[in-house]
């Protein structure tokens, strides 16, 4: 994969992850890294399954990422199209965005709910791990990924979900 020429929208646990692994700067300054006002929000106060690792709003806003409102219509949308009953408040909010984005973009977020959306919405080869993008800008974190944000990861996941689609759950 070469290095996107669009924009980069990112999930809450992305941004969390790249705070942790000290490549936040690195990746909101070689990419056009967007995300949404729900996960923005998620960020900072943090869910406390990752109570460790502190996002401070300075740092979000120092990047200059864009951060887009999710209108009422995105949203519905969004919930006519596919069914979103299992995603966090902040991936449906993204994915609802980025359904009515137009252009080059690339989606970054190991949830597994929100990859399994975007792929019934058509975008499974938008998808991209967080290992990928950091690999295409030649940038080593200075801490190991944790596993769901690894390209590996992804691609298995992404595999399971196809042959799901194709033959129905494994019994």
């Amino acid at each position: 994969m070469t290095r996107c020429p669009g924009r980069v929208a990112v999930d809450t646990n992305v941004i969390i992850e790249a705070h942790r692994v000290g490549v936040w700067h690195a990746l909101t300054g070689n990419y056009r890294v967007e995300t949404v006002a729900e996960c923005r929000q998620e960020a900072l106060t943090n869910p406390a399954r990752q109570a460790a690792i502190q996002v401070e709003a300075a740092a979000l806003d120092a990047a200059r990422i864009a951060v887009h409102a999710v209108s009422r219509r995105q949203r519905t949308v969004l919930k006519l199209t596919v069914s979103d009953d299992d995603l966090h408040p902040g991936e449906r909010a993204l994915w609802a965005h980025l359904l009515s984005a137009g252009g080059k973009w690339l989606m970054c977020g190991p949830d597994k709910a929100s990859m399994r959306c975007g792929m019934r919405l058509g975008f499974a080869d938008r998808i991209v791990s967080l290992q990928r993008l950091l690999d295409d800008i030649g940038c080593r974190p200075e801490a190991r990924l944790y596993p769901q944000y690894t390209a590996k990861w992804q691609r298995r996941i992404l595999a399971d979900f196809a042959l799901e689609e194709t033959f129905g759950p494994p019994r």
